[in-house]
């Protein structure tokens, strides 16, 4: 008898402890394991507007062919499984942004892990602003760059073969640098040359402004190109992601303060004098609503740390063939990793979590 009530005792703990198990894994969809395969295709967007390359990077429970992407002598890839079946189910639509003179191929260790986790990341690369497509004429066009998020998103939920694996009602933002300041103009910032111009005539140090004065030279007051207080925001966009960002004090702080969703905010330690944390992601934390705004300073990061890993001659190698891109290895080399899985974990439950 006494052994039957310890037995009944022990089943009735072990179904606590699954109902409480089973209770916390569903309160969230990330997984402390990766639970699919990085999936990959490159999509390219032919309409009226710009011609768009998008990588897609997704949920799959295909195990091959196997592809190496983002590769270079420089930065360390990842392996997906190229052209792969989408799993049949609905999951979150991730946008990612990336900066000047940067593309896709930089965040493929983050659009990897999240697609690991459930997430589909869709990675435009911007005409003018892309490492393989730097063109100063067409980058005047500022209001170009959160026209391609639109059209990205538009493109994904109109086109069946995808819009049957996304939450139409779950899309975020993520950006890096300039494609943060991308990422805040779809979310409700707006921009104004006049301001940025008075905020530069106070901090010459920052780096945007000579890339915003060298883009605008010789253009006209009146010019399209230097009205940027035009609405861009995308109602579809529930959360956004900010990567130490670039061109912060381009925004106008009342339309800072009236965003409504949920934003977290990071920052790197001060190791990029002309990309100074205070002034660029400072000026944002000033003027978001606090209550939805959330800020995480990463004093071991720069401001390429939200790269890819440097592999571990690339230093050697830039000031051999690209010394103007030693600062994209320098002072992090053997942080970056511990940075990047810091990252995954905080930006995943982020984008579950609100």
């Amino acid at each position: 008898m006494k052994n039957k009530i310890i037995l009944s005792f022990l089943w009735l703990l072990l179904g606590t402890i699954s109902f409480y198990a089973q209770s916390v894994s569903n309160s969230t969809t990330v997984k402390n394991i990766n639970s699919y395969n990085a999936g990959f295709r490159e999509l390219n967007l032919n309409d009226n507007v710009r011609p768009l390359q998008i990588a897609l990077v997704y949920p799959t429970s295909a195990k091959h062919p196997i592809a190496r992407i983002g590769d270079s002598e420089y930065l360390v890839g990842e392996n997906v499984i190229y052209d792969a079946k989408i799993t049949d189910e609905r999951y979150p639509l991730v946008i990612f942004s990336h900066g000047l003179n940067g593309s896709w191929d930089n965040h493929v260790w983050l659009a990897a892990a999240l697609s690991k986790k459930g997430f589909i990341v869709a990675m435009p690369n911007h005409p003018g602003t892309t490492l393989q497509d730097m063109d100063p004429q067409v980058a005047r066009d500022m209001l170009a760059r959160p026209e391609d998020i639109h059209r990205t998103i538009s493109y994904l939920l109109e086109t069946k073969q995808f819009a049957d694996h996304i939450d139409s009602d779950n899309i975020s933002i993520i950006g890096h640098s300039y494609g943060g300041w991308t990422a805040v103009e779809t979310i409700g910032g707006k921009s104004s040359a006049k301001v940025f111009n008075k905020e530069c005539r106070k901090y010459p140090i920052m780096l945007a402004c000579d890339v915003f004065n060298a883009q605008m030279k010789g253009l006209n007051e009146n010019s399209e190109f230097l009205k940027l207080d035009k609405d861009m925001k995308d109602p579809r966009i529930k959360r956004a992601v900010i990567l130490d960002v670039g061109f912060g004090r381009l925004f106008i702080p009342k339309s800072l303060s009236e965003i409504k969703i949920p934003v977290l905010v990071y920052s790197a330690g001060p190791f990029v004098e002309r990309i100074p944390p205070k002034l660029e992601t400072g000026y944002l934390i000033k003027y978001l609503p606090s209550k939805t705004t959330k800020h995480i300073v990463l004093n071991k990061a720069t401001h390429y740390s939200f790269m890819a890993i440097c592999k571990h001659n690339a230093i050697e190698l830039f000031q051999k063939e690209r010394p103007d891109q030693v600062p994209t290895c320098q002072f992090d080399t053997n942080e970056r990793e511990g940075i990047h899985n810091q990252l995954i974990d905080q930006i995943s439950t982020f984008l579950v979590n609100n």
